[in-house]
């Protein structure tokens, strides 16, 4: 298997509690992960740690990404090499205008011609529900979570990175939004582009119908599957 993200045997500790336990997990090239679990098992601290959060940096373990360890490396040199998170919480920047923000996001892909740029970015407010009084706002400030979780997946269509992680794609996001995300992650999927997605609700995740469905407790993954696993999670929940 041609490996994009390869985790092994990570462990963490916050104030004496091991929020990851030796947790493992290997992501192929073109391969769609969920991670599925209750509350306060690690899952979004896992999410913080691949990308080298300031507050997560103790750890053990490590953490290759396309065969380099960039267990140490920090945020922007991550993002960089085509790793790519998107939150639970959208920070809003203030000051800076979504215009702004999505041609310097062009800029740096370096796939976008000058002279189709415009084109593109209208293209993308229609596909994603907004209209262009959008690229006045400030980024993310005052918006919905829906308008937050589609906005994410803008810059997804303009970065294109390697491999995408998402924390609780579900999160303040109503049904309508939701169908919105959905199909814009099947759209993405591809033979090159991998993901990790963090999320709650079942029926995004069978929509998703990803490759492999792991199951999360106490810091480690306790079962892994494909969507038939979904069916017993909804009957008996995440209890053993």
């Amino acid at each position: 298997m041609d490996k994009i993200l390869d985790i092994h045997n990570l462990s963490l500790l916050i104030e004496d509690k091991e929020v990851l336990r030796s947790f493992s997990l290997s992501i192929g090239r073109g391969e769609m992960h969920v991670l599925l679990g209750p509350n306060g098992v690690g899952k979004s601290t896992l999410s913080k740690v691949l990308f080298s959060h300031p507050t997560y940096t103790a750890y053990e373990g490590s953490i290759y990404f396309c065969g380099e360890d960039i267990g140490r490396q920090s945020p922007d040199q991550c993002a960089q090499k085509g790793l790519f998170l998107g939150f639970q919480q959208p920070p809003e920047i203030p000051g800076i205008s979504v215009e702004k923000y999505l041609k310097a996001l062009c800029s740096l892909t370096k796939k976008i011609p000058l002279k189709e740029r415009k084109a593109f970015l209208e293209n993308l407010l229609n596909q994603f529900g907004f209209d262009r009084s959008l690229f006045a706002r400030n980024v993310n400030e005052g918006f919905s979570g829906g308008e937050k979780k589609r906005f994410e997946m803008m810059q997804l269509s303009i970065l294109q990175p390697k491999c995408v992680v998402l924390d609780e794609i579900d999160s303040g996001v109503d049904i309508d939004n939701r169908k919105v995300i959905t199909e814009a992650l099947l759209n993405m999927r591809d033979k090159e582009r991998s993901f990790l997605i963090i999320s709650h609700n079942l029926e995004v995740v069978r929509q998703l119908s990803p490759d492999y469905i792991h199951v999360m407790k106490e810091g480690s993954i306790v079962q892994s599957g494909d969507n038939s696993i979904l069916s017993g999670i909804e009957e008996k929940g995440f209890q053993e």
